[in-house]
């Protein structure tokens, strides 16, 4: 998310290939990076470490040191990798300049890297100011609208090739020549296309001549990367504008400037407002200078574009998510290992409570038995006593009846 006390005064996106004699695309990102804040700060009599081993940290995402001593500029990364070269890595760097009498500013570099595979990814640059909060008293001049120099840096290194939409991200405006319109246009169609094209037509004046109310270098030097900057000098080329598309809705001639945005659907229905074009008169009342402050108002300040980069503080986040994953992971597995100890405990102990059970029981059937055996002896003894008794009974009722009859 973007930090509402901080004015975004750059931004941009591009992919970067390796070229011949590149090892490791983001090696010669941070070295690039280096060159350009060591070299910047050592013609203002500063110094930051070159070292390779504190680089080799600051690429790993590892904690350094890497800064001014006295804390002016800062550096801090993050990286987390899926593969063996796949993954995000990203930096901030922030710098503190000072005037006399005036709030300090800071300014943060956010450096994105998204690498698909060692050869090839996507780099994000960010660059955002703001002065001191709560400070009494006048600030700075507004910055003047410039790119930052690590972008040209970055397009401009041997190592690597920098492109924007598959087409070079060059650090200049491509001219069309007759000749050149299907393809031009193919690319213009390219619903796939994920950066803006500004084209901008050439103007017949009364001398013949042919004049652009817009110069395309400043067009660049105020975008850079951000949007493809095309033109062209001569009749030719329009006839050819004119005459190849059929859709009156998305024509440019006679001095006019347009705007193709990305991902273009030109079979849709109420299409071509989303591509606008800016006329003459407007551009004349309004002044060029004014003209290429829309566009980097639209193009290289859009905020939106927080969502989609590679950033330290989303990196971090990702980093605590893995770690509490994992370590709820473990704890889960530890807590499985121990309920099936408890359960094996008390399969144990359930055994042996029914082997107890058990003994007790034969126990008790063993005493019962001999219990019943006793009472069947006594029974048996009852039985004789009690036959006894009844014979004796009889012989004395015997002999009292033979006893009643002699009398």
């Amino acid at each position: 998310m973007h930090d509402l006390s901080l004015n975004l005064f750059y931004k941009t996106t591009f992919d970067v290939h390796e070229v011949d004699g590149c090892e490791d695309l983001l090696w010669e990102t941070v070295c690039n990076i280096r060159e350009w804040i060591c070299r910047k700060y050592e013609e203002k009599g500063q110094s930051i470490s070159r070292n390779p081993r504190e680089w080799t940290a600051f690429k790993r995402g590892q904690r350094s040191d890497l800064g001014t001593s006295d804390g002016s500029v800062r550096l801090e990364s993050a990286a987390f990798w899926t593969g063996e070269s796949s993954g995000d890595w990203a930096c901030s760097i922030t710098e503190v300049s000072r005037e006399r009498g005036l709030a300090p500013r800071e300014w943060k570099t956010e450096i994105g890297f998204h690498e698909d595979s060692m050869t090839e990814g996507t780099l994000s640059v960010v660059l955002t100011y703001g002065d001191r909060a709560g400070y009494l008293g006048k600030t700075q001049e507004s910055p003047k609208e410039t790119i930052p120099n690590i972008i040209w840096r970055l397009i401009n290194h041997p190592k690597i090739e920098c492109t924007t939409s598959g087409m070079p991200a060059c650090a200049a405006p491509t001219e069309l020549h007759p000749g050149e319109f299907e393809e031009f246009w193919k690319f213009v169609s390219d619903s796939k296309r994920a950066t803006p094209i500004i084209y901008i037509s050439p103007r017949m004046t009364q001398d013949g001549k042919e004049e652009l109310l817009v110069d395309p270098e400043d067009v660049v030097e105020m975008l850079g990367p951000s949007a493809l900057v095309y033109y062209s000098c001569g009749r030719e080329f329009t006839n050819e504008l004119l005459d190849g598309i059929g859709n009156l809705d998305y024509r440019c001639s006679n001095g006019q400037v347009r705007v193709y945005d990305d991902t273009p659907h030109f079979e849709r229905e109420g299409e071509a407002r989303r591509h606008r074009f800016f006329l003459p008169k407007d551009i004349e009342e309004m002044g060029a200078g004014a003209l290429l402050r829309i566009f980097r108002r639209s193009f290289a300040q859009n905020v939106d574009f927080y969502e989609q980069m590679v950033r330290v503080d989303d990196i971090r986040a990702t980093l605590r998510r893995k770690r509490y994953v994992e370590g709820a992971s473990e704890q889960l597995a530890q807590n499985l290992a121990d309920l099936k100890l408890q359960m094996e405990q008390t399969k144990e102990d359930a055994k042996e409570s029914v082997a107890h059970v058990e003994n007790n029981a034969l126990e008790m059937l063993g005493q019962m038995e001999e219990e019943l055996a006793e009472m069947r002896s006594d029974l048996e003894l009852f039985a004789n006593d009690n036959e006894r008794l009844d014979n004796e009974n009889k012989e004395l009722r015997a002999e009292k009846i033979v006893s009643g009859m002699l009398v």
